[in-house]
């Protein structure tokens, strides 16, 4: 009885990192296709890419508003850390 739970609870974290990857693969697609969009248009050549893909205009007004001294705050999304990172947030 007791390998049988161990089988299973092996497999069953097994799917979960799995499931975890894929889903996380998908949302790290849709960054670079964002950020794919951006080069494509030409706006790298000008502004860096902050990760905002709601036109270029966003990126423009984020680096014109930036001041010497500003502080810049990230957050992390737990959804695009692989599985054990995400886990010790």
């Amino acid at each position: 009885a007791a390998r049988v739970a161990v089988a299973g609870a092996l497999a069953a974290s097994g799917g979960g990192m799995a499931w975890w990857e894929l889903r996380r693969g998908a949302l790290l697609a849709d960054f670079e296709r964002g950020r794919r969009r951006y080069v494509d248009s030409g706006g790298a050549s000008r502004y860096p890419f902050y990760g905002r893909d709601h036109g270029y205009e966003v990126d423009y007004f984020i680096e014109l508003g930036l001041e010497p001294g500003d502080r810049l705050f990230a957050a992390y999304r737990p959804s695009v850390l692989c599985l054990p990172h995400a886990a010790t947030l």
